[in-house]
């Protein structure tokens, strides 16, 4: 418990920046959940124009370490979590939700939904045991539009 508080006191949670996208991009490879037509440099800077609070950053020594995404479009949803492999089990998945929830509290949402991969058991149960309760299950399709 000692070094999870340690941990938590060394990170600083804040807005994504343009110059972050490298860093972003990187962990969202390592996480195998980047997809180039969702997290283009493009479509992340046209996403924090319209709210600056939509992307945010876990930074460690100014390292940034980790990434979490909300959008508001249909409802209020949570995706793109992802912490750097290193980083990994010291409460910065935990701070990076426990922040992004605090925007939703601060725009009066009701409630905020999150996107999990139906196969990452071990996630959803990490993210049951932080109050998120599970939900249906979809099968997200895509059709190229040539």
């Amino acid at each position: 418990m000692y070094n999870i508080c340690m941990a938590l006191e060394n990170i600083i949670v804040r807005p994504y920046q343009l110059t972050d996208y490298h860093d972003v991009k990187q962990i969202l490879i390592e996480a195998d959940m980047y997809y180039e037509e969702m997290y283009s440099e493009e479509r992340l800077d046209k996403k924090i124009r319209r709210d600056k609070k939509s992307i945010l950053i876990a930074e460690v020594k100014g390292k940034v370490v980790g990434n979490i995404f909300f959008d508001i479009d249909w409802f209020p949803i949570i995706f793109g979590l992802a912490v750097k492999s290193e980083y990994r089990n010291k409460g910065i998945g935990k701070k990076l939700v426990d922040a992004i929830i605090a925007e939703g509290k601060a725009k009066r949402y009701k409630s905020m939904d999150l996107l999990v991969r139906k196969n990452r058991i071990k996630l959803q149960n990490t993210y049951e045991h932080w109050g998120f309760v599970k939900g249906n299950v979809y099968r997200w399709m895509t059709r190229e539009i040539k």
